[in-house]
């Protein structure tokens, strides 16, 4: 005759609440509750339920690690597909004239207008009182893409994929209804505002955490590899190094320092992601 101890009591309470967790996945749901039969009419250690609970728990993480995986590698090759890559790879470039925007708005500035291009490049065209509100302005672009890019990966490890969807698509709606106006711009604008609406009506809350995962590591991306294409232009062709000639105009320090510090910046908020946002992969049991 099995009795059933303390220790067995624990175990069930721990596997009990396991299985309401995984409750929307049937299958591991049936083989933990297979297993807790098991458990609870036998006589084994504590050591036996912990073992099922990692063996269940790594599986789950180690399935959904390696999809964010495969997702993030599908985000970057999307980058380079032919049209559909610069289509998708123009968010950064919007991104990045928001925040020049906002931030001449912030000092009471006027923004004249933002122009985005196909070819990922993008101009504000403002004016501000005062100097050191345009070596702000001038400031703000790069660093505002990745402190955003951190901002998305935060909401996605929050499972907060909507609101990272609504974020985007406000930017959009703001640039396009008060400062976008030249032709490519303005369809882009339309077209990406009109696909992230029908993913949040249409789409489940799984297929819009891709989706959005897959916008957060192009934004991300491009950020960081527009600054180092901007240290490189620095150095190669300083005239044309867009931001960092306007803040050396303002302020006569060379464009590589600028350029070094959006460099810098971007590096580390990259490195922060990753520690901070991206799932490890589980040890394997022994």
């Amino acid at each position: 005759m099995f009795e059933v101890s303390n220790v067995g009591i624990l175990s069930w309470t721990a596997i009990k609440w396991r299985c309401k967790v995984s409750s929307a996945d049937s299958k591991p749901s049936q083989k933990i509750h297979y297993e807790l039969s098991f458990f609870c009419f036998s006589e084994e250690s504590l050591s036996t339920p912990l073992v099922l609970i990692l063996y269940f728990e790594d599986a789950t993480m180690k399935e959904e690690t390696l999809i964010f995986y495969a997702m993030l590698c599908a985000a970057i090759l999307l980058g380079r597909v032919p049209l559909i890559g610069p289509f998708f790879r123009v968010i950064n470039t919007m991104v990045h004239e928001t925040g020049h925007a906002l931030t001449t708005l912030l000092f009471s500035g006027k923004v004249y207008k933002i122009e985005l291009f196909s070819d990922l490049s993008g101009t504000t065209i403002s004016s501000t009182k005062g100097k050191f509100a345009r070596i702000i302005v001038s400031l703000i672009g790069y660093p505002f893409s990745t402190s955003m890019a951190w901002l998305m990966f935060y909401l996605l490890y929050h499972q907060q994929q909507r609101a990272v969807i609504i974020l985007f698509t406000g930017m959009s709606l703001f640039c396009l209804i008060f400062f976008v106006r030249n032709i490519y711009g303005v369809i882009w604008l339309c077209a990406f505002i009109i696909l992230n609406v029908a993913a949040l009506y249409f789409l489940s809350y799984e297929i819009i955490y891709w989706i959005a995962l897959i916008f957060s590591v192009l934004l991300l991306g491009d950020a960081v590899a527009s600054v180092l294409l901007l240290l490189i232009l620095s150095i190669k062709a300083p005239r044309k190094s867009g931001d960092a000639h306007s803040l050396r105009q303002l302020t006569g320090i060379h464009e590589v320092v600028w350029s070094l510090l959006f460099a810098s910046f971007a590096l580390w908020i990259a490195y922060d992601i990753i520690i901070k946002f991206f799932p490890k992969f589980p040890s394997l049991p022994v």
